[in-house]
């Protein structure tokens, strides 16, 4: 039995009306606060998720544009299959005129070729 209850039932063996009503009151206040608590929780719950989605866009420093990854400040173009697999950041290097109908650029590391537009 809970300490309200048992507190409860020694005011009502007493007869103490105004102990009666007091510990009816704190009662109700205690079971509003759990549910405030409870909705408190749900929020901050809500609230961590949506701080580790933005906090992990946010760890992200490349976008992909145009066929391969680009920094935010420009830099780039980088290799999309290093960056994913390993997450390095590796410069493709420009292929020569000569085989730009197969590519444009090629990663140095990984070989993998690429049409990267503009």
């Amino acid at each position: 039995m809970s300490k309200a209850g048992s507190i409860y039932e020694l005011a009502t063996v007493l007869g103490n009306a105004k102990l009666i009503r007091a510990v009816g009151e704190l009662t109700k206040e205690l079971s509003d606060l759990n549910v405030s608590y409870a909705a408190l929780q749900d929020e901050n719950r809500e609230l961590k998720e949506r701080i580790r989605v933005l906090t992990e866009a946010d760890e992200n420093p490349l976008m992909y544009i145009h066929g391969a990854y680009h920094s935010k400040d420009g830099d780039g173009p980088f290799c999309t299959a290093c960056y994913d697999n390993g997450k390095k950041t590796i410069r493709l290097t420009t292929i020569p005129a000569t085989f730009r109908n197969l590519a444009t650029h090629m990663c140095p590391v990984c070989k993998a070729p690429y049409t990267v537009k503009g």
